[in-house]
């Protein structure tokens, strides 16, 4: 048990649902209805939706959901997803605080074992696990890569069973008074203000508990352009964020970085030396490519693919960092 919380009081407390959303008309209405569809009752909810300037229909389909559930719709003129989590939070009345994507969906229980969670651990905020679901064909194969540790390192909400106190935690279910005391999410972190907050709350001796009984369904990119683009830009905003709070990141945050400043070497190495190098730095990892990619293929072609998407995840990914960390070095410029 932590210092600082305050115990959540009534049986079945208020939980406001903050869902900053920009142009998400293929996935807002689903999203909404997996929390109206909850075994949590409705009556104790509170769904609030920020709109960061959506262009396509996304306001129409809340603005008429609205007419029939407990949603809410605000206004987020910046359009950044940060100060569109602030922006909810800050209007939210219930005890608890759920920041969840437009992009994802909730397990009926969700809600349910979120309030459980924190009620039997006293942690500052519980999570569970990330699991990815997609009706498309690449979207099912990027969510074999993001879903195994090969893609994507210890992070544990993406693929753990084994419910423990961790780092951080996705989709997060927070006590309402620690996040006050806390201070909300960094606007100036276009990404990584989950990690930058979950660091805050660590810092002043909170606990952060993941369980994997509470489940969310992310829906991957369904394209390998933009499924290369996410990559590329978290790892630029790792550098940022590494910057403004390096203690909130991990090692696993910049083994692309490493890989691919590795693969550079041994490329100018091979060039001017022997190609060796570039064997001893690209052979082990293409081996274990091959192997977790033949581990979790269903067929002949999608082995050839995923043994093409994990490098082009590490490499994009590794690529923004470097990027990123160039013009850190020569410019101070943050955007991408």
């Amino acid at each position: 048990m932590n210092g600082g919380c305050l115990l959540i009081s009534d049986a079945q407390p208020l939980v406001s649902i903050v869902i900053p959303m920009r142009n998400e008309k293929a996935y807002i209405d689903r999203c909404i209805q997996t929390f109206v569809q909850q075994t949590y009752p409705l009556e104790q909810l509170e769904i609030i939706i920020v709109d960061g300037q959506s262009t396509d229909g996304s306001r129409e389909i809340v603005e008429e959901l609205g007419k029939l559930y407990p949603v809410k719709l605000l206004d987020n003129p910046t359009g950044f997803t940060p100060t569109g989590m602030n922006i909810g939070l800050q209007s939210a009345q219930g005890e608890i605080g759920v920041v969840f994507s437009a992009h994802a969906t909730a397990h009926p229980d969700f809600i349910k074992n979120s309030v459980q969670a924190l009620k039997t651990t006293n942690a500052a905020a519980v999570g569970g696990r990330l699991i990815n679901r997609s009706s498309g064909e690449f979207a099912k194969l990027a969510g074999k890569v993001l879903g195994h540790p090969f893609g994507v390192g210890n992070s544990k909400f993406r693929y753990s069973d084994t419910p423990d106190y961790v780092d951080t935690v996705a989709y997060g279910a927070y006590r309402m008074d620690v996040l006050k005391e806390t201070g909300l999410f960094d606007e100036r972190l276009i990404r990584n203000q989950d990690i930058e907050l979950n660091y805050r709350l660590r810092k002043l001796g909170h606990t952060l508990y993941f369980d994997p009984a509470i489940e969310s369904y992310y829906a991957p990119r369904e394209n390998f352009t933009r499924f290369v683009q996410q990559g590329y830009g978290n790892g630029y905003w790792n550098i940022i964020t590494a910057r403004l709070c390096a203690q909130s990141l991990s090692w696993r945050h910049f083994v692309p970085l490493v890989f691919v400043l590795a693969l550079l070497g041994a490329t100018l190495l091979a060039i001017f030396t022997s190609p060796w190098w570039l064997a001893l730095v690209a052979g082990p990892y293409l081996l274990l490519d091959l192997l977790v990619s033949a581990r979790l293929a269903g067929s002949l072609p999608e082995f050839f693919q995923l043994v093409f998407l994990f490098p082009s995840l590490h490499i994009s990914y590794g690529l923004g960092s470097l990027i990123s960390l160039v013009k850190q070095i020569f410019t101070g410029v943050d955007k991408p």
